[in-house]
């Protein structure tokens, strides 16, 4: 499988949440001049690591394809998803094309904040 990333990285607003909140994240792919992409027979996830450890991913969600012909996808954060979870990390929205190819036009911090349970 061919990986391409475009040099726009962190180009994607920050998320803040607490912990064990379900959070809804859409997206639409487009190309480096902002031209739509249809992404009809693609995959898409969402991948969330360790800022600094992109080998370290802490979760990996599946998306749903809204309409393939507008490339637009969803998913969402479940309340187990980052219960527990605290810090800073890196979230990456990736669409794998029919063929193979994997697009990862950019990434932001996503930052989840330590549940109150007192």
């Amino acid at each position: 499988m061919t990986e391409t990333a475009y040099e726009r990285l962190n180009n994607l607003e920050d998320i803040e949440f607490i912990a064990g909140t379900e959070y809804e994240l859409n997206y639409t792919v487009t190309d480096e001049d902002g031209a739509i992409i249809d992404i009809t027979g693609a995959t898409v996830e969402y991948r969330v690591a360790f800022l600094g450890q992109p080998e370290n991913s802490v979760i990996n969600k599946t998306g749903t394809i809204v309409s393939a012909a507008a490339g637009t996808w969803t998913t969402k954060l479940l309340t187990a998803d980052t219960e527990g979870l605290s810090g800073v990390f890196v979230g990456q929205p990736r669409v794998t094309d029919s063929s193979g190819s994997l697009f990862i036009a950019g990434q932001g911090n996503l930052i989840i904040l330590p549940q109150n349970t007192v």
